[in-house]
């Protein structure tokens, strides 16, 4: 899995680095939500953990963010011990969960199985929209001839990448 970290505290930011990457993980760790703001899109990251007090920056629109860009991402605020409040915060704002520092390395193992579950719900949700949108299409635009089912396999292909599709043909033809 890749994790991306924003954590101000450099000693903190190391300590949950050596944690994740003896897991097998991928780590990129930042100290601001500036420097880490790109690497939501170009490191693509699994799992998200920033700081709720990091200076300077908006950790609610920072995780917002990272959960619009990929609704299988796991997002995770981290706050001190003594504010629970924050933590709440970050809960509202978009956070799957809040973890308090300093973060164990049975707390990091449970958040990445926790990551991974939400992971394959998410991918096991979309394959079922796709199938769903599939069937919809077959009842919506009914024709046995081959041609016509040959299309029918490229707008099932276009669908699945996002594509825009014109489709265009006379009134009443299969």
């Amino acid at each position: 899995m890749k994790v991306l970290l924003v954590e101000p505290r450099e000693s903190s930011r190391d300590a949950l680095r050596r944690a994740f990457a003896a897991r097998d993980c991928s780590v990129r760790g930042f100290a601001s939500l500036e420097e880490a703001e790109p690497s939501l899109s170009d490191f693509a990251p699994d799992v998200v953990v920033a700081a709720a007090d990091v200076p300077g920056g908006d950790i609610a629109r920072f995780l917002r963010r990272a959960r619009s860009s990929d609704s299988r991402r796991s997002v995770f605020a981290l706050v001190d011990a003594d504010d629970l409040d924050r933590g709440v915060a970050t809960i509202a704002a978009g956070a799957d969960d809040f973890l308090w520092r300093p973060v164990s390395d049975a707390r990091v193992a449970q958040l990445l199985v926790s990551a991974k579950a939400r992971r394959e719900r998410e991918e096991r949700s979309e394959a079922t929209r796709l199938e769903l949108a599939r069937a919809q299409l077959r009842d919506a635009l009914p024709g046995r001839s081959p041609r016509w089912l040959g299309a029918l396999a490229s707008l099932e292909r276009a669908a699945a990448s996002g594509a825009s599709v014109l489709l265009t043909g006379e009134s009443g033809t299969e």
